[in-house]
C-alpha cells in the first residue's frame, strides 16, 4: 500500500510490525476482534491528532 508520505525506512518498520502482528494473531486467534478494534481506535485518534496539527493555525 503506497500512501504517498512517510519514507523508505518507514514503511520497512510497518511491514515488521505487521508480521509480528499476524504472527501473535496467528497463535491467538481469539484476539482479532480486540485487535482490530484496537487498530480501529488508534486509526481515530491519529485522524484526530492531525486533524488538530493542520487546522491549527
Amino acid at each position: 500500500m503506497q500512501l504517498g508520505w512517510g519514507n523508505a525506512a518507514f514503511g520497512e518498520y510497518v511491514k515488521t510490525l505487521r508480521f509480528h502482528a499476524d504472527e501473535a494473531l496467528a497463535f491467538t486467534p481469539e484476539l482479532l476482534p480486540h485487535a482490530k478494534e484496537t487498530v480501529e481506535k488508534v486509526a481515530d485518534l491519529e485522524v484526530d491528532f492531525w486533524g488538530m496539527a493542520y487546522n491549527e493555525q
